[in-house]
């Protein structure tokens, strides 16, 4: 029986200095990076809001979020990756905007390119390593990047702004 490829899209985080990539599965889209609204009294790994699809969404630094310094953001060189982060356990689904310093390509894999991790990266939201030529990139699972109580939290938030229309 043939094993299914699975498809990464890369992209890079400069103040953790490393390749990351997120499974193309959990990306609705990618935009370059765009001034976004702030979020008084959110998280310090939200930058703000922006409208996507007619709705208010959080957009998250990504190296804030996964440990890193704030991201040095510079306009039409960041991006921001759209994803939809699904907490099955609270019936809860949001989208959320990850600013990233830049965006790589797509790559396909097996389960078995994948190997587990020993780092300082929380085992959580870190699926795996996987290695192409001299870069290795850590494989993020967005679905566990956030606690549930980060979610309810960005969610209750995110419905009051667009129950006000901002």
């Amino acid at each position: 029986m043939e094993e299914e490829n699975l498809s990464y899209l890369s992209f890079r985080l400069n103040n953790l200095n490393s390749n990351f990539a997120i499974h193309v599965g959990n990306i609705l889209e990618i935009r370059e990076f765009k001034k976004v609204e702030e979020l008084p009294g959110s998280e310090d790994f939200v930058l703000g809001v922006v409208n996507y699809q007619n709705a208010m969404v959080p957009i998250i630094d990504g190296s804030a979020k996964l440990g890193g310094e704030k991201i040095d953001i510079i306009e039409n060189s960041s991006f921001i990756i759209f994803v939809k982060v699904r907490k099955v356990e609270l019936d809860e689904v949001i989208t959320i905007g990850f600013v990233v310093d830049s965006v790589s390509n797509v790559f396909e894999i097996n389960h078995t390119d994948i190997k587990t991790i020993d780092s300082d990266y929380s085992k959580e939201f870190i699926i795996g390593t996987y290695t192409d030529n001299d870069s290795l990139y850590l494989l993020l699972d967005i679905q566990n990047i956030f606690s549930n109580v980060q979610i309810i939290k960005l969610s209750k938030m995110i419905r009051k702004l667009n129950e006000r229309g901002e």
